[in-house]
């Protein structure tokens, strides 16, 4: 891959901002591990269109997978952001690639907010956490999983003491679910920790008003063991004992690849990875989603699913309880209990007040509810930069809790 000169990079972007400076400078720092082409990546674009007139964002991304690599460039290409490039900058310690200029930029006094995302960017946290030196507020939005989620954590041994490391060098961290916010104020007492939900467009997940299909809709990235797709199948193929009048479609990453039995191939569309507006397309028209992921930090398809009107099946963990346990069309359910997977399937089926269950959902997790809290917070942080304080990085008190130990 080309090499890329960090220095050049900074020097474009002053001069691009050296007219006109009045909106905070705002940079995203991520490492190309993070999967931006799943819910990550549609929490980070969204926030950025909804607060670019009140920030001037940009986004520095290493080149070690270049999948979400491409991902970040086209969005600033589209969106006319700055883009940093940097390459990655390997450590033992921590599964992410690390970003070898992040410092470099950090470092350079221009930038006045930075974002960090995902507990699991061991190495990546460390370097930011160096750079800003309490000088520059960081915003932490962790999306925090347990260990168990990720393949082979247990060779990444710098993963806890980053992660405690960045809750306490954090200005503001994002929660998504009350119940996170309860284990990251556990792991870290003291963390400048807010529940700030992750929020969706619905002004585009929204109800049709077309006929549902009797149609069973699974959205997931097919390769990752967690979200359990296994057992949503298996669950399909139960249902279509159980009804000859159903149909099922299969959509994400590579959701084209999966094995059907001859007979079913009739019944199930394997639709691949799918834009935006094929996504609502299928939301809108389907009696229901399907989701028995093992664990979702928030699961932003079960917010869009139900902003469009589709009563969820999804796996009743402590987050998912503290967010959706409330909705109207969200069925909560031990995923590896096949009759009570079935019987909530069942009653889900027969839900048919669409608009109720948009309602309810859009009431509480809007772009307008939701991201109005994070611009809230971070204004906060940018008044009190305006008066002198003493340095808290540091002081707060450690919890003798692991994080192992709060899942």
């Amino acid at each position: 891959m080309k090499k890329i000169q960090p220095h050049s990079h900074m020097k474009s972007i002053l001069s691009m901002n050296s007219k006109i400076i009045h909106k905070p400078r705002y940079l995203f720092v991520l490492a190309s591990s993070s999967q931006l082409y799943s819910g990550t990546g549609t929490a980070i674009f969204e926030w950025i269109k909804y607060a670019r007139n009140h920030f001037d964002f940009a986004i520095c991304i290493d080149n070690d997978n270049p999948y979400n690599y491409r991902i970040a460039r086209t969005f600033c290409q589209d969106n006319g952001l700055p883009f940093l490039p940097s390459a990655p900058f390997a450590w033992d310690g921590g599964p992410d690639p690390g970003n070898a200029w992040a410092s470099t930029h950090l470092n350079s006094g221009y930038w006045q907010l930075v974002e960090a995302v995902s507990w699991a960017n061991a190495t990546l946290n460390h370097e930011i956490v160096d750079a800003c030196n309490s000088r520059v507020p960081i915003i932490y939005t962790p999306h925090t999983q347990p260990a168990w989620t990720m393949p082979n954590s247990d060779r990444y041994w710098a993963l806890e003491g980053s992660f405690v490391r960045m809750l306490e060098a954090a200005s503001l961290i994002c929660c998504d679910s009350p119940a996170e916010l309860e284990t990251i104020t556990d792991l870290a007492p003291g963390a400048k920790a807010k529940y700030i939900p992750i929020g969706v467009n619905t002004a585009e997940f929204c109800p049709s008003t077309d006929t549902r299909k009797s149609q069973i809709l699974i959205v997931a990235d097919f390769n990752e063991k967690r979200k359990r797709t296994d057992l949503s199948l298996a669950a399909i193929d139960r249902l279509f004992s159980r009804s000859k009048l159903h149909s099922a479609v299969l959509a994400g990453k590579n959701s084209e690849h999966v094995s059907i039995p001859t007979s079913q191939e009739a019944r199930i569309l394997r639709a691949g990875y799918i834009d935006k507006q094929k996504l609502i397309e299928l939301y809108a028209s389907s009696q229901l989603f399907l989701l028995l992921s093992d664990y979702e930090a928030f699961g932003i398809p079960i917010v869009e699913a139900l902003s469009c009107g589709t009563p969820v099946v999804t796996t009743d963990t402590r987050e998912a309880r503290s967010l959706f346990g409330n909705l109207p069309g969200c069925h909560l359910v031990d995923n590896t209990d096949e009759n009570a997977v079935d019987a909530a399937i069942d009653r889900a089926l027969q839900e048919t007040d669409h608009l109720n269950i948009s309602r309810s959902t859009a009431n509480q997790f809007n772009l307008e509810a939701t991201f109005s809290l994070k611009m809230n917070a971070i204004q906060s942080i940018l008044n009190r930069l305006e008066r002198p304080q003493s340095n808290m990085i540091g002081t707060q008190k450690h919890s003798k809790r692991s994080l192992s130990s709060l899942y």
